[in-house]
């Protein structure tokens, strides 16, 4: 006849099955972790290549510009093709990069800080095996 002891796991079953447990639960919120930091990385390429863009564009931009005042100044009445066309370029493209930065920090502003969910779920499965 078998008895209800006999049946029951060992403490030392129950505690290493516990361990186990911990261990796996520790492995599947730090992969967690790691997927959501990608995943913010991913989300914060796209405005900075933007920004970037804007960076260059306004650059440039500023260069041209600075090529149409300097053709300008020279000339106390303005020959409207070299100059004109120098500044007109040099409007546009640094217009242009003021968009893109604008909408790069903009885009950058609503990126989260680190996930917090899965960090207080590690926290707090480490701090009940450490009490242990």
């Amino acid at each position: 006849m078998i008895t209800e002891t006999e049946n029951q796991p060992s403490v030392a079953q129950m505690l290493g099955d516990i361990g186990n447990d911990m261990q796996t639960l520790v492995k599947q919120q730090l992969t967690l972790f790691q997927v959501e930091l990608k995943n913010d990385v991913r989300r914060a390429v796209v405005p900075t290549e933007s920004m970037i863009g804007g960076v260059v564009a306004a650059l440039v931009g500023g260069v041209v510009f600075a090529l149409g005042i300097a053709c300008l100044l020279p000339v106390i009445w303005p020959s409207l093709p070299l100059w004109a066309a120098l500044a007109i370029v040099g409007g546009t493209l640094l217009t242009i990069g003021a968009i893109l930065i604008l909408i790069g920090a903009n885009n950058l502003g609503e990126i989260k800080p680190p996930p917090t969910q899965s960090l207080e779920g590690l926290k707090e499965t480490l701090q009940w095996k450490t009490k242990k």
